[in-house]
């Protein structure tokens, strides 16, 4: 975790980061505890994220639309948070469970979000910059920060990453 890089990112120079909530949860226990996954905001209505955030992992059932929702905010436990509902789900139909190929998934809101920044996807001639082994990268969530037990922030945290050759990770996953 870089606490300087964070700094920015918690004045929120990331509008574009959205948190996936279960809408169960979320009436019962908050958008803390309902938080499962992030995605970023591509147009108004379009959000990506990982398939393996909807799809259950032993049975390949997706999650419905109806069972989520969309938060917009840098802070889980702000009552600001802006929570947009999911009016449809879809799951590259190429992704693999088992090794995680395709992992991408697309969620369609209810109600557009106008007076957020989207973030542009990457063109095909920008993407080697960003995925050839030896490339520096940023990720932002909410994620576990701790390896030996749970613990979660309630402010999205940034890391900074080295990109890897598929052949080093697991045997080469293809």
């Amino acid at each position: 975790y870089d606490t300087q890089l964070a700094a920015g990112f918690l004045g929120y120079s990331t509008p574009s980061l959205v948190s996936l909530l279960q809408a169960s949860r979320y009436v019962e226990d908050g958008p803390f505890q309902a938080q499962f996954c992030g995605g970023t905001l591509t147009t108004p209505t379009t959000v990506v994220t990982a398939a393996h955030c909807l799809v259950d992992e032993k049975t390949g059932d997706q999650r419905p639309a109806s069972s989520l929702l969309v938060g917009l905010g840098p802070n889980l436990r702000d009552p600001a948070l802006r929570v947009v509902e999911v009016s449809r789900v879809f799951v590259n139909p190429a992704y693999t469970r088992r090794t995680a190929v395709n992992d991408i998934a697309v969620l369609t809101l209810a109600t557009p979000v106008t007076d957020v920044v989207t973030l542009r996807p990457v063109s095909p001639d920008e993407a080697p910059a960003l995925t050839s082994p030896g490339s520096l990268v940023e990720v932002v969530g909410w994620g576990n920060t701790s390896t030996s037990s749970k613990q979660f922030p309630d402010v999205f945290r940034v890391g900074r990453l080295v990109v890897f050759p598929d052949s080093s990770c697991g045997g080469g996953r293809q």
